[in-house]
């Protein structure tokens, strides 16, 4: 990884910022192999349809791809800071093609200020966000509304086709995989949130379709699942 810095002369804080880039960098790299491991193991179910709007085969598989994809990218990244069409509002950003996409055999992502400012979780979002975006991904910023937690999670229950290439709602699932089960009291069957644990912290307790075949149309309880886990589909039995 090669961190580019695009003034000869750089403010503390941009230069503080650009150093601790190699760090996001590898946690970024670490988070994606960690949800790729815990997708082959059906342990994503419940963010995988609160982002995806599906977690049928299909849809595995291509949240798999897209993850590979994104994390072999991430081996070989440039990061430039500032980038030269940044603006206020902007936490970074890529050129899909042509020549400000990438040098010397590596994707470059473009960062802003607006980056160097935001907490941890929202700045490893972010390279994860762009990343998906390069090839061989390409994924989009599906319009009218493709950023947000909000306008994502709308996306993912309306229309499933456009969440899955929506660079924004990777970037969340990917958050909430690894947010998911670190509250100290997780798994003890009693949700936890927001009274002694960060909200989706204690996932599996507080989710009542947290079954590995959660929506599938099939009550799984209590033969294949544990009671409690599986509340969708054993209500409409």
């Amino acid at each position: 990884m090669i961190l580019i810095s695009a003034e000869a002369s750089m403010t503390r804080e941009r230069e503080s910022c650009l150093n601790s880039v190699s760090r996001m960098n590898a946690k970024a790299t670490a988070w994606v192999g960690s949800v790729v491991s815990k997708v082959s193991k059906f342990q994503t179910a419940t963010q995988m349809h609160e982002w995806f709007g599906r977690i049928d085969y299909t849809t595995r598989e291509r949240v798999t791809s897209v993850l590979n994809m994104i994390d072999n990218m991430l081996g070989t990244v440039k990061y430039q800071l500032p980038g030269p069409e940044c603006t206020p509002i902007t936490y970074g950003y890529v050129y899909k093609h042509g020549a400000e996409c990438c040098s010397d055999g590596g994707k470059v992502i473009y960062l802003c200020d607006l980056y160097c400012k935001v907490v941890e979780r929202e700045k490893l979002e972010t390279i994860i966000h762009e990343g998906a975006h390069h090839g061989p991904a390409y994924l989009d910023d599906i319009q009218p509304d493709p950023y947000g937690r909000r306008s994502c999670q709308a996306m993912a229950k309306d229309n499933p086709d456009k969440a899955i290439r929506n660079a924004d709602n990777f970037c969340y699932y990917v958050a909430d995989v690894v947010a998911a089960d670190t509250c100290q009291y997780a798994k003890d069957g009693e949700c936890d949130e927001p009274t002694l644990c960060s909200v989706g912290t204690d996932t599996t307790d507080c989710n009542p379709d947290s079954c590995r075949w959660a929506h599938d149309g099939v009550c799984d309880e209590p033969q294949y699942c544990a009671v409690g886990t599986d509340t969708t589909d054993c209500k409409s039995r």
